[in-house]
């Protein structure tokens, strides 16, 4: 397959720190929007704000906020800051308030195949708190109205503004929420 240019969508990137204490880190993660369906960089940051309160701020380390947004515009490769609407403001994380180093280098990442092309669609999260995985085979599988089940109905209910893999598609999402420790964070955190 041939690659395809990343500014190909519209994109929006979040800016936020993890919480959970002194070994809160910052982490940017990047969401590809429709911006010919009259979409806007406001209205895919308040759908990502409106997911994370789906989640609940219970389910992130206690002081898990937005520190600031990016956008750019399809087909552009600037991208520039952009206010951080009403859902990403107020949203802070009530979870843990210690968290160890380990677990700041836990990823959890949402996945989805676009159904045009197959390209593959992922959004990744750091700073959930340890509840959320007993699971032993790093996937935590969507049942009806637990956290995996809240994030993903969020952007199955806004077709119009949900997220779109790189060929502009908007992915079908995978009934899983897989989690691992990202192998840079370990190596960034390490000290």
């Amino acid at each position: 397959m041939a690659p395809v240019n990343p500014n190909n969508t519209a994109r929006v990137w979040l800016t936020y720190q993890t919480g959970g204490g002194g070994a809160s880190q910052q982490h940017e993660l990047l969401m590809r929007y429709n911006s010919g369906s009259g979409t806007t960089s406001t209205q895919a940051l308040q759908l990502i704000g409106l997911a994370l309160v789906a989640i609940g701020p219970s389910n992130f380390f206690l002081d898990w906020q937005a520190v600031s947004a990016r956008a750019a515009a399809q087909g552009s490769d600037i991208s520039l800051p952009v206010a951080l609407p009403g859902p990403l403001t107020t949203f802070v994380g009530t979870g843990t308030a210690e968290a160890p180093v380990s677990v700041q280098a836990r990823e959890t990442k949402f996945v989805g195949r676009s159904p045009s092309t197959g390209v593959r669609w992922s959004l990744s999260l750091y700073g959930l708190v340890d509840t959320l995985f007993s699971d032993n085979d790093f996937r935590v599988n969507r049942i009806e109205s637990n956290w995996v089940d809240d994030f993903l109905g969020v952007f199955e209910d806004t077709v119009a503004q949900a997220p779109v893999a790189i060929d502009n598609a908007v992915p079908n999402f995978y009934p899983y929420a897989n989690w691992q420790f990202n192998s840079y964070w370990e190596s960034r955190l390490r000290s």
